[in-house]
């Protein structure tokens, strides 16, 4: 029979040695060929079901923030999270500018959405999704606390509307990162 010692050592030696063996590989980020995006893009809403005047209001700010229009915003603001898009290269400048916002509160497609009912708008040859290899969900880990209504952000927006972004890929710093 085995002492305890002599047990608790082997125990210890199989956990490191399991350990070593399940180390990550780093993430190896490529290229999809894929266009960028490049050039004036006008967003239009649809808010689909039923939203307060205040909900659709967050959400109209939230892409009036991403605009240049508004380089007087302070970082970490949403402008300066999505001007990280255009350190990706093989782009232009790229512009969001907030249009129409279409209000169907009585569920005109019924009220489960499918793919195939899908409008993208465009007939041009859709660019691929990354692959499951080459992408990971950012998860944001610097972010403050509103005192208030103790809610996470970690960028301010329009009319000081709080904002919890993800980690979003720099490449001057071959990283994920977050704003604060």
């Amino acid at each position: 029979m085995a002492n305890f010692p002599s047990l608790f050592a082997h125990l210890l030696l199989l956990q490191l040695s399991a350990a070593v063996l399940l180390r990550q590989q780093p993430l190896v980020l490529e290229y999809h060929r894929g266009r960028l995006l490049e050039g004036n893009y006008t967003v239009n809403l649809l808010f689909y079901g039923r939203f307060s005047p205040s909900q659709r209001s967050i959400v109209a700010d939230f892409f009036r923030s991403l605009s240049p229009v508004y380089p007087s915003l302070p970082p970490p603001s949403p402008a300066s999270w999505w001007h990280t898009t255009s350190l990706y290269g093989g782009g232009g400048p790229v512009r969001l500018y907030l249009g129409p916002q279409i209000l169907d509160e009585g569920y005109s497609r019924g009220k489960r959405l499918v793919r195939s009912r899908e409008w993208r708008g465009s007939s041009g040859p859709a660019t691929p999704r990354p692959s499951a290899r080459a992408s990971a969900r950012g998860r944001s880990t610097g972010r403050s606390t509103d005192r208030r209504s103790r809610h996470c952000y970690n960028a301010r927006g329009l009319v000081g509307r709080k904002y919890l972004l993800p980690a979003m890929w720099d490449p001057t710093t071959s990283k994920c990162s977050t704003l604060v």
